[in-house]
């Protein structure tokens, strides 16, 4: 029988404002889109917006961002790059906030391992 851990990031995710903001309209995005279809949402999206709006686990840092890498598992970081690499690549999206969806992305690709086969 195996075992399934729980990792996360090393030193944690630092999110710039803007990142947040960005990571935060992803996530509420996928909410909205299961309502819509009178779905339940995303555990996952409504547990990551969730610790945007808390602030993580020291609460917001004034003018700094929010840390919240600590909270965030292994399957949580990868369904948050693969709805930004799917939010960047849309033809809707401002060129800015593609941008800061690709620097997310690059962030948890150092701290995270790769998803697994069967889930991407």
């Amino acid at each position: 029988m195996s075992t399934t851990t729980t990792q996360s990031a090393p030193d944690g995710l630092n999110l710039s404002r803007a990142e947040q903001w960005v990571l935060h309209h992803v996530m509420v995005e996928h909410v909205d889109r299961a309502y819509e279809t009178n779905d339940s949402p995303p555990w996952w999206a409504v547990s990551i917006a969730g610790k945007l709006e808390t602030g993580g686990d020291a609460g917001p840092s004034p003018g700094t961002g929010v840390q919240f890498g600590d909270r965030v598992t292994t399957f949580e970081a990868w369904r948050i790059r693969q709805a930004l690499v799917t939010y960047a690549d849309r033809t809707d999206v401002p060129e800015g906030d593609a941008d800061l969806a690709w620097r997310i992305v690059e962030r948890l690709d150092g701290s995270f391992e790769a998803a697994p086969r069967a889930i991407r």
